[in-house]
């Protein structure tokens, strides 16, 4: 037999440490510290990713997907006729340009800058649809429609070069189309090749020379597991599938007629995988988390795909890699001693201080507790009772401002060493003063903006602290504005939502304010729900349609979707100062209908490692 050296021309190499990335794919070392062999072995996995933004998850069933890639694309359209779209961007959703014409049952393809969506069901009455949009990354416009007025059709290419085939018709979709469609970016154009059977609501992926129409359903019979192939010229009967499907969303088949990844339809075979080589379906080992059908799907190939909706709002990421990819996501950590709201709290996730807050019904408290990561122990209470405070800085070098003492407002800032709470400088008798103020910083430059105000709503007041006193910016903000989320540092400042301008992210220089990407969702009272640093911050609660849960993650410019906690509330306390990092924590805060909480919950970013397998000897 040969040898390894023989087979490759190097010996295995010996290391006291696995590789970090996939470099050594395929070659093999001896791992000293474990007195293992090991190597980097490819896996298929799926992983659960945050839903859309769009308030009626339900409006996903049967919407269109564009072909783009597993980490840059769009859906628009849906169940209800809407005509919403959302933006793909690998960790979360944002909001993206309205279709001019609702539907439902509209098919994509292209990318996110270059995408097309066609067809579908749009009301009064509900009728099939030739309308075609093209969409540029940001807005959609009309352009030629499709010679037929068709829903649920199946295809894929670039906008330039696209394919569209299958679908039903007017007026109450007896008839299948068993016609294949071009588009070239201007016109649409019906080429002689037809399908072997008329279907819709099949799936399909490809290009205008070699493309897949994979299951479906049409009138008599269906087609659960049939499949055929186009080469340019003609349709061909190709091996079917191993798992009978239906219904399943125009997109949920990604890839090329010889690497192709087939996810979802109806259930009980919604949640089955399988992948196609040119000559054969082979039921992957790998399931996806939930049953998908009507759903959505997008990938730049078979290795990599996303599939979303059937009304659910469960998106999905099937992948073949090398890596290990864990979703980020919010886990329970330690309670606070007890029920509270609008506290002050600064630090990072294994080290920080809550201190006083409101427990129903009225009694504000002095009380002060340090986090470790794991649990919270109470130590040297402040002196005096503070509920609305502000706070910033870390587990020995924090800093608290603008709070009530009962419902009163006042004007004392406290510091703290870790230890000991003593007074600070006092701020002015203006907005600031009063709970509710947006800032950050540290305990020796610190920036408080806006605030409930003195008469309310909101105040755009802009103080600074050096550490002794505090003095007026002589910028304010844009508008008055309270409870919104923020953090940073007194040059590297953000707010976003609050009150008065609920969607809103402001940056802050130090000397003035610019207006940056709207969130996801208007988020009143996510005061101190949100931590992080101006290009790489996290924000979830806060107040809308009742309590919400959902997360949103901003990387300087927009905002995407996060995963949700697991528990709604409002006034809850975030923190984390770690530099860019998204790991931080949300401790108490309101829950109607109960009145408050003692629930901290932790959040983890998605993390990607190499997959490191340990060979057996023999």
């Amino acid at each position: 037999m040969a040898t390894y050296r023989e087979i490759h021309g190097k010996a295995i190499r010996t290391v006291d440490a696995n590789p970090t990335d996939d470099a050594a794919t395929g070659q093999i070392w001896f791992n000293s510290t474990d007195n293992n062999f090991k190597s980097i072995v490819t896996l298929t996995s799926t992983t659960s990713q945050p839903g859309v933004t769009r308030s009626a998850p339900t409006a996903l069933q049967m919407a269109s997907a564009s072909g783009g890639s597993s980490d840059a694309n769009w859906v628009a359209g849906g169940n209800t006729y809407v005509n919403t779209t959302e933006e793909w961007n690998g960790t979360g959703w944002s909001n993206g340009g309205n279709l001019n014409v609702a539907g439902l049952n509209r098919s994509g393809f292209g990318t996110l800058t270059a995408g097309v969506c066609v067809g579908g069901m749009i009301p009064p009455p509900p009728t099939a649809s030739n309308a075609t949009e093209e969409y540029n990354g940001s807005a959609w416009s009309a352009v030629n429609a499709m010679p037929e007025a068709l829903r649920g059709m199946a295809g894929g290419g670039p906008q330039t070069a696209g394919i569209m085939y299958s679908g039903h018709g007017n007026p109450t979709y007896p008839v299948a189309s068993n016609l294949t469609k071009y588009y070239d970016g201007t016109n649409w154009s019906i080429p002689p090749a037809t399908m072997n059977t008329p279907r819709s609501n099949m799936s399909g992926c490809g290009t205008q020379t070699a493309a897949l129409g994979v299951s479906g359903e049409s009138p008599s019979p269906p087609a659960p597991t049939a499949v055929e192939e186009y080469n340019g010229s003609a349709w061909t009967a190709a091996p079917t599938l191993n798992t009978a499907r239906g219904n399943q969303g125009p997109a949920t088949c990604q890839g090329s007629t010889t690497n192709a990844t087939m996810l979802g339809g109806n259930p009980p075979s919604g949640n089955a995988i399988e992948n196609y080589d040119g000559t054969s379906w082979t039921t992957n080992s790998t399931t996806l988390v939930g049953n998908n059908s009507q759903s959505a799907g997008f990938g730049a190939s078979g290795n990599s795909i996303g599939i979303f909706g059937g009304g659910n709002n469960i998106a999905e990421e099937y992948s073949v890699s090398t890596n290990v990819i864990t979703a980020g996501a919010w886990a329970s950590g330690g309670n606070l001693p007890q029920d509270s709201r609008g506290g002050g709290s600064a630090g990072t996730q294994t080290a920080a201080w809550y201190v006083g807050g409101l427990q129903y019904p009225s009694d504000t408290k002095n009380r002060t507790d340090e986090y470790d990561g794991t649990s919270w122990t109470n130590v040297n209470n402040i002196p005096a009772n503070r509920f609305g405070s502000n706070a910033c800085g870390t587990l020995t070098a924090g800093l608290i401002w603008g709070s009530y003492q009962g419902y009163t407002p006042v004007v004392g800032a406290y510091e703290y060493d870790g230890t000991d709470w003593t007074a600070g400088g006092s701020l002015p008798n203006i907005g600031p003063a009063y709970g509710g103020a947006g800032g950050g910083g540290t305990q020796t430059a610190a920036v408080a903006c806006g605030g409930y105000g003195d008469p309310p709503p909101g105040v755009s007041q802009v103080m600074e602290y050096d550490g002794s006193s505090w003095s007026s910016n002589p910028n304010s903000l844009p508008a008055g504005n309270y409870d919104q989320a923020g953090d940073g540092t007194s040059t590297a400042l953000w707010l976003a939502g609050g009150y008065l301008v609920n969607n809103t992210t402001l940056h802050f220089d130090g000397t003035s304010f610019t207006t940056s990407g709207s969130m996801t969702t208007a988020r009143p009272s996510a005061c101190g729900a949100g931590y992080g640093t101006q290009t790489n911050a996290i924000v979830a609660g806060g107040e809308g349609s009742g309590t919400s849960t959902q997360g949103e993650q901003y990387n300087g410019t927009i905002w995407v979707s996060a995963p949700s906690m697991s528990q709604g509330r409002k006034y809850g306390l975030g923190a984390s100062r770690s530099a860019g990092s998204q790991t931080g924590f949300i401790a108490g805060g309101a829950t109607p209908p109960n009145p408050n909480t003692n629930k901290t919950e932790e959040f983890t970013p998605e993390t990607t490692a190499v997959n490191v397998k340990t060979l057996t000897q023999s």
